[in-house]
């Protein structure tokens, strides 16, 4: 993926600056012109109709405005109708939350002043897209979450929240609300097959929303469709733990008991009480066991040798161990007690790493992303200090903007070097965002010159380099 491309989807780096506000740090009044002229470009590109193009610019510019609170405020808002406009509900949804994090630290979207025609189309679709519960608890929107149509559902029957739903579903065919809230109400009662069919009618709305492709794979799961379950389920770790179990369900029914172990590793004490689990777990026990490899067989001498070797004479032939002594497998080290290799893995765990590239390869949105880093992780859990698992593990936490797991894959696999400029800056880049200035400027140094000097290259460059040059 393009240094661009992470530009899109990252959100802590592009607004890390906004606690600085918080701490009373001195503003700067004057924005860049080059970020200026990146505003300009994105509000002409959405103007005709270019909506992915200018959300790349958007995002630039709203790089380049961390110290203007109404101009920053003007050009999140305008980014995330970018997004909106392109479908992007997983970048609308960062970006919403940017604008809550600045208004909890500096009423940053209320006092901006913004013109009514911007803030009208835009809270439009914060009541559309983002969810009543977060709207209820985020500062400067909670107006947004009131709606007496969802109160009124939660005192009905689940039969007679069902009739109301499919009711609300025909009079607004394009809201994401109705059939979203009928697969979370078909998961409550533990219809997946309702459920699988109320979140394809939210996903025909919003092919990106996370949380109606994690209905889906629950949904697929219960239904006995587990390769298609994973592939939206592999994303849905840490939100609902009744997806890491069914997730956990279609491992074990597809007999992958590697990625079953890990992901049953990564259970809490809680969740292993969940409904099923105990089975489950004592299925993967059992499946991992039987599918362990088993050392050959010690051969047994023929008739034919045993004769060839009594008439060979005593002086030639060699003492030999014990039978017993031959039959025992050497010892092999486990990966934690070896340093960085970079060999060939088990036939298995080379096409789990492939997949995971190819994952990575086709990724187009965060939550496929954060899919690809979990497929990643478990595999970099087996091989703690293998080189290809913990540099694309690396890889792709740092697109994901898991800065501090992209440190942790990096120093478990070892130096990039030189030859591999890119790894080399994600490193750096993974260092500044998680507090190593000194070392993230030490990284950078030693890629400078070996990369193609695009906006947010330079940007990080110099805020890095520069940072550091005094000290």
């Amino acid at each position: 993926m393009s240094a661009r491309r992470h530009l899109a989807i990252s959100g802590s780096a592009l607004f890390a600056g906004l606690w600085l506000l918080a701490a009373g740090a001195p503003l700067l009044a004057t924005v860049d012109p080059f970020y200026t002229s990146r505003l300009q470009e994105g509000i002409a590109a959405a103007e005709r109709g270019s909506h992915a193009d200018a959300a790349r610019s958007l995002r630039i510019a709203c790089f380049g405005m961390l110290d203007d609170e109404p101009q920053l405020a003007d050009c999140l808002v305008r980014l995330a109708l970018a997004q909106a406009a392109s479908g992007d509900q997983d970048g609308f949804s960062q970006t919403f939350h940017r604008l809550v994090e600045g208004e909890e630290l500096v009423g940053l979207y209320s006092k901006a002043g913004l013109p009514a025609e911007l803030t009208g189309r835009f809270e439009a679709k914060v009541v559309e897209w983002i969810p009543r519960a977060a709207l209820a608890t985020a500062t400067g929107f909670r107006h947004l979450a009131a709606d007496p149509r969802e109160s009124q559902l939660a005192a009905l029957s689940p039969r007679a929240r069902r009739d109301r739903l499919a009711k609300l579903e025909k009079e607004e065919p394009k809201s994401l609300r109705w059939p979203l809230l009928a697969a979370r109400l078909e998961k409550e009662q533990n219809e997946p097959k309702a459920a699988l069919a109320a979140a394809e009618r939210a996903l025909a709305l919003a092919p990106d929303h996370a949380e109606a492709r994690c209905l889906r794979g629950w949904g697929k799961s219960g239904v006995g469709k587990h390769a298609e379950a994973l592939a939206d389920l592999a994303a849905c770790r840490g939100g609902d733990p009744v997806f890491a179990v069914a997730e956990l369900r279609s491992r074990v029914e597809l007999q992958q008991w590697s990625e079953a172990e890990a992901l049953l590793a990564t259970l809490t004490a809680e969740q292993r009480k969940l409904p099923g689990v105990g089975e489950l777990a004592k299925r993967v026990e059992r499946g991992a066991q039987a599918s362990a490899p088993r050392p050959a067989p010690t051969p047994q001498p023929t008739p034919t040798s045993a004769r060839t070797a009594s008439s060979t004479p005593a002086a030639a032939v060699a003492p030999v161990a014990p039978a017993t002594a031959a039959a025992a497998p050497a010892p092999t080290p486990t990966p934690a007690a070896v340093g960085p290799v970079s060999g060939a893995l088990p036939t298995a765990d080379e096409t789990t790493l492939a997949r995971v590239q190819s994952l990575l390869a086709g990724a187009k949105t965060a939550a496929e992303i954060e899919g690809a880093y979990a497929a990643a992780a478990a595999l970099a859990a087996r091989y703690p200090n293998h080189q290809r698992v913990q540099h694309t593990a690396a890889e792709i936490a740092y697109r994901a903007s898991r800065w501090s797991d992209a440190v942790r894959h990096f120093r478990r696999g070892g130096d990039p070097g030189e030859g591999q400029p890119l790894l080399l800056f994600y490193f750096a880049v993974s260092l500044w965002e998680s507090g190593s200035q000194q070392e993230a400027a030490s990284v950078m140094r030693r890629c400078e010159g070996k990369l193609r000097p695009t906006p947010f290259v330079q940007a990080y460059r110099d805020r890095i380099l520069g940072a550091t040059a005094g000290s």
